[in-house]
């Protein structure tokens, strides 16, 4: 009776627990998608600017999303992404501007495996353990705790830069990549830079030689010799956000360094772009054709310093960097409710002594390639700047003009 007296308890014990287990809430995933702040533990992306492409499918959403093992990101001319990787938090890692990452493959394309960067730039900074091995198409890259850039070029002699910020990596170099050999580490230290190819390509860039290491001073030959001053000006402003960008990090790539002399401080200036000639003097036309173009990246990601940027629609000013939407799509519906037939390519002049319009004419004419309007670029004297662009007009040829007040 006593046993019996017994199970009756021990039956009405699972019947009062039983519902108050199942009324629980599950517990939350910690690394939840789409969530609008990252959290340690996590292997996640975000998108920052433009184009993100996550395997090869473009990414749009807002937030962080997960990483898997053998997942690759790409980004366009414009584009930006942040990694969160689980040993890497709270240090950041970005990818941007045509680049490319593997993110824990077997095998990357010049041998090892893990993380791989085959096109373009990877930024880490301030990594405690994660990506300590990051391989490009001819170089390994160890870290040893540092903040670090590394720029690879597969179709310009295969050439990897490795630029430190903070701490030190060692870089072999791939020297053989039908079946990868590697060299010696060279270690490059705060503040230096080292570059290298496969042996076949194995040759001095700008009189400065291969797998030596170089003081950022000399950074900036290297960079417009291989046409890359976009990406180190962006890994220049990405590392004084992080407080590690080199006192010596040349003028030409953002920084404050320019030898013993520095002329005065003038200040930002203004920006400004003007555009008319044929379909471009009509304001539709204008107005569609603004939203082509992401101004903020075009000016403020060249190293231009630069308070506002105006531009132009029905001859009233506005400000490109707060009031101009980057938004192609509704740019199009502008151009079609204009009838707007591109019949001719919009040339974009700038000056031609001036690097940094330089690159802001390319990334400009880029961004309008990539609406799938035709652009081509012009360089004249700064003093003919305004004539050309009056005469070019005048002619009923689309021109866009690219200045500094």
């Amino acid at each position: 009776m006593k046993d019996r007296w017994l199970l009756i308890r021990f039956v009405l014990m699972l019947a009062m627990i039983i519902p108050i287990l199942t009324a629980c809430p599950p517990t939350p995933k910690v690394c939840a998608e789409g969530e609008t702040l990252r959290r340690g533990g996590c292997d996640q992306f975000k998108r920052w600017n433009a184009k993100v492409y996550k395997n090869n499918a473009e990414h749009t959403a807002a937030g962080w999303y997960g990483l898997d093992d053998g997942d690759t990101l790409t980004t366009n001319v414009g584009g930006k992404a942040e990694l969160n990787l689980s040993d890497c938090y709270p240090g950041v890692i970005y990818v941007f501007k045509d680049s490319g990452f593997n993110f824990h493959v077997e095998k990357c394309p010049s041998g090892g495996s893990g993380y791989c960067i085959p096109f373009g730039q990877l930024y880490v900074g301030a990594c405690s353990d994660e990506i300590d091995v990051v391989w490009s198409g001819s170089a390994k890259i160890i870290k040893t705790g540092t903040t670090f850039a590394v720029t690879y070029l597969p179709d310009n002699l295969a050439v990897t830069l490795v630029v430190v910020l903070e701490g030190a990596v060692d870089v072999q170099p791939i020297k053989e990549r039908e079946e990868p050999q590697l060299g010696e580490p060279i270690p490059v230290t705060e503040g230096q830079f080292v570059f290298t190819m496969p042996d076949v390509y194995l040759t001095g860039i700008d009189d400065l030689p291969p797998r030596d290491t170089h003081s950022v001073t000399e950074l900036a030959r290297v960079a417009f010799a291989l046409g890359i001053e976009d990406w180190l000006r962006a890994v220049g402003a990405q590392a004084e956000e992080d407080g590690v960008r080199p006192e010596t990090w040349p003028e030409a790539l953002g920084g404050t360094y320019i030898g013993e002399e520095r002329p005065p401080d003038e200040g930002p200036a203004n920006g400004r772009v003007l555009m008319g000639g044929g379909p471009l003097d009509e304001p539709l036309v204008q107005e569609g054709m603004l939203r082509m173009v992401e101004w903020r990246e075009t000016w403020l990601g060249t190293g231009l310093e630069v308070e506002s940027v105006t531009g132009f629609v029905a001859e009233e000013p506005v400000d490109l960097l707060r009031d101009i939407p980057y938004d192609p799509g509704e740019g199009w519906g502008y151009l079609n409710e204009a009838g707007y037939d591109p019949g001719e390519p919009v040339m974009i002049l700038y000056p031609a002594e001036d690097d940094r319009l330089n690159a802001a004419a390319k990334l400009t004419a880029t961004y309008l390639t990539e609406a799938n309007v035709e652009a081509e670029l012009g360089a004249v004297p700064g003093v003919d700047l305004l004539m050309q662009f009056t005469t070019m007009r005048e002619a009923g040829l689309p021109v866009m003009a690219l200045s500094l007040e």
